[in-house]
């Protein structure tokens, strides 16, 4: 077998499929043994002292007549946009390219490099031709697509095999026929020409592979005559958008700060829906060997009991720019973010919806919830930014009302002081500080919106035991830091308060 590898100096590669626009924004990824074929050709004409004709003939031209297989790298396609600078033709240009990582193969094969290998036997004379091309190759595809190219061993396993039935989508590389193919179809198709001015048609495969682009356009061919296209199934995880992963932030962390985007952006009225999601997705790329997901998100110990302290993940989507969407959510764990849940939410590149709806999330940094002042804030005075639920039933006794919601937001304001003094680095007195609480009133559309606030999570029950949603008005006796969520349904963004 031949392999070869191809790494990518600056982390891009640029290619344009045939029949394609620049502008279309697409990359023809893997190249195609077309491709490769022809730019070896390219150096072979650049060499001072290039290999025998006849012998890389035979090397080009056995390539491109032989679909290969493909190892891949991790990479995301990108694109730029920008103005030609021609005085009265400032035409938009899209610039589209694969950015290749630099952390590893899809499935841990030569770090970085896209492997190529055929089902070849090559003499020692095609060999040393083939290492002299590789050794010439600056570039494949566009000038801009900087190559480093040379003979590898074969890694363990492939990703993309020549009409494989690997799950995956569906893309067309192109090779060209054999020489029997090649003679049989252009006998065929010349046979069939009525004109008495026949059209120009190469002689053989390696003149099939040197066509000039140009040319084959101005004659009308809309595919190169002599190729032919061959199946390959790329895996659906090859080419994603993935965030920047580093092994540690650069202090503790105890926060995650995700902002999410799509067409259709979600309501504040769907905040646990919104929590749901980011904590299904966290779970399941924090699985262990085992497929246990981190307690961290999914709240509860290794024996199955629910955790204890209040010290896993709450998820608390925010509406930054107060325009009534929401476009961001903080996961925040008071015992710490530790490698393992950093590099799940690192990985967390969108969330699943209902009827094909998903939405992108991007990682944006890893903080503590002290230094991060949309999380932190300090006052006396806190305002419910999504409603406070009830976790009790209300008790009418001949003394007065047992648990009314008064009651209970100050029982979860003392329950919750209490697992904050067991939190690393808490301070503060034993007694947690005093807390009046003021059910606010609502009218109008204010009430209407309020009201529409979902209070359950994706095929799961409501929270609390009261489908009625409170407003409430907090004052301290001294002052209190965020965040602060109080009630059920706190760990999904409900009965979330800012400062006033």
């Amino acid at each position: 077998m031949i392999a070869i590898s191809f790494r990518f100096p600056a982390g891009r590669y640029h290619a344009t499929p045939w029949g394609s626009h620049v502008n279309e924004g697409r990359v023809e990824w893997p190249p195609s043994p077309w491709r490769i074929a022809r730019a070896l050709v390219s150096v072979w004409h650049k060499l001072a002292e290039p290999p025998d004709e006849a012998t890389m003939r035979r090397v080009v031209v056995a390539l491109a007549s032989t679909p290969p297989r493909y190892r891949l790298p991790r990479a995301s396609t990108a694109h730029t946009r920008h103005y030609m600078p021609i005085p009265g033709n400032t035409t938009k240009v899209l610039d589209a390219f694969v950015s290749t990582a630099r952390r590893g193969a899809v499935d841990g094969g030569d770090e970085g490099a896209l492997v190529v290998g055929w089902d070849l036997d090559m003499t020692a004379d095609e060999h040393a031709a083939l290492v002299k091309l590789l050794d010439g190759l600056g570039y494949l595809g566009r000038a801009e697509a900087w190559v480093e190219a040379a003979l590898t061993e074969p890694p363990p396993g492939w990703d993309m095999l020549p009409d494989g039935a690997a799950a995956g989508d569906d893309v067309f590389l192109w090779t060209v026929m054999s020489a029997p193919q090649w003679a049989g179809w252009r006998e065929g198709f010349l046979a069939g020409v009525t004109s008495k001015k026949k059209p120009a048609l190469p002689a053989t495969v390696f003149d099939v592979l040197v066509q000039d682009t140009a040319a084959l356009q101005k004659a009308g061919w809309s595919t190169p005559p002599g190729t032919c296209p061959v199946r390959y199934a790329v895996p659906r995880d090859a080419v994603r958008v993935s965030p920047v992963w580093t092994d540690a932030p650069p202090t503790r962390a105890d926060v995650a700060w995700l902002r999410i985007s799509g067409p259709v952006m979600p309501p504040v009225a769907y905040t646990t829906w919104i929590a749901e999601r980011v904590r299904v997705s966290a779970m399941s790329l924090s699985r262990d060997d085992d497929g246990a997901p981190s307690p961290v998100f999914s709240g509860h110990e290794a024996t199955g009991a629910p955790a204890s302290g209040q010290q896993h993940a709450w998820f608390l989507p925010y509406d930054q720019d107060d325009d009534g969407l929401i476009d961001h959510v903080a996961v925040w764990a008071p015992a710490g973010l530790g490698p393992r849940e950093r590099q799940a939410l690192a990985r967390l590149t969108g969330l699943w919806g209902d009827d094909g709806h998903t939405l992108d999330a991007v990682l944006l940094a890893f903080t503590c919830a002290a230094d991060h002042p949309p999380l932190q804030g300090t006052a006396t005075v806190w305002r419910s930014a999504t409603p406070f639920i009830c976790p009790r039933h209300a008790k009418k006794r001949a003394t007065g009302w047992k648990d009314s919601v008064v009651e209970q937001a100050q029982r979860a304001w003392r329950q919750l002081w209490e697992h904050r003094l067991a939190w690393p680095g808490a301070t503060g007195p034993a007694e947690a500080p005093g807390l009046t609480v003021e059910v606010v009133s609502r009218e109008g559309p204010a009430l209407r919106a309020w009201n529409q606030t979902r209070i359950d999570r994706p095929r799961r029950g409501v929270f609390g035991v009261v489908p009625r949603r409170f407003d409430l008005r907090l004052t301290f006796d001294q002052p209190v830091s965020g965040p602060l969520c109080l009630g059920a349904g706190a760990h999904f963004g409900l009965g979330r308060f800012m400062p006033e």
